[in-house]
């Protein structure tokens, strides 16, 4: 009896995912979405991230510009090309659920009963179900997650750990500006 609880204790976090898939399938609702993903198209075609807005109409040309979600947007460009629309789809999910599935697994780390992790968990998923649209913030949600389970390894002074850290921030410092909380929470 206990083996299968063992069991069915390391799958509930999977269980639980298609739970936060369902949460996840939005319709396109943010405006910046096809712009995020046009940019994302320029810098595959170009090979560069634009240093000029390519698609500004309110202000002069040539206007300077830094794009700092560039990441994000070669993301879009890379998962559209080689899956289409769905392939979008399927990215927004896969994140949706990779959220759910560490935030449960960092509550059972935490020694938090199975029923609260899921209660939690899926309080959690409720509550920032309407952050569910393919922006850079929604990588950033992941991005939040991860760091808290990378932060929770690194303190036993693991280098590996500390270069995932360092890995982590470099990567989500050209996804979304929400990186400026890594160093907060590090901190705290």
């Amino acid at each position: 009896m206990l083996a299968s609880s063992r069991s069915f204790e390391r799958r509930l976090p999977w269980l639980l995912a298609p739970f936060a898939a369902a949460a996840g399938l939005l319709e396109i609702r943010a405006i910046d979405f096809f712009w995020h993903l046009a940019a994302g198209r320029w810098i595959l075609v170009n090979g560069d991230v634009p240093r000029v807005d390519p698609f500004r109409f309110t202000s002069p040309q040539g206007t300077e510009w830094i794009d700092h979600e560039w990441g994000f947007q070669l993301l879009l460009a890379v998962i559209e090309r080689v899956g289409g629309t769905g392939g979008l789809v399927l990215l927004r999910l896969a994140i949706v659920a990779s959220v759910v599935v560490l935030l449960y697994r960092a509550l059972r780390r935490r020694a938090a009963p199975v029923p609260v992790a899921v209660v939690l968990t899926c309080a959690a998923v409720v509550g920032a179900r309407s952050r569910f649209y393919l922006r850079p913030e929604l990588l950033s949600l992941f991005f939040f997650v991860v760091l808290l389970v990378l932060l929770e390894r690194a303190a036993s002074g693991r280098w590996r750990d500390v270069l995932a850290l360092v890995a982590l921030v470099v990567v989500w410092a050209n996804v979304h500006p929400a990186v400026l909380l890594a160093p907060v929470l590090a901190a705290a």
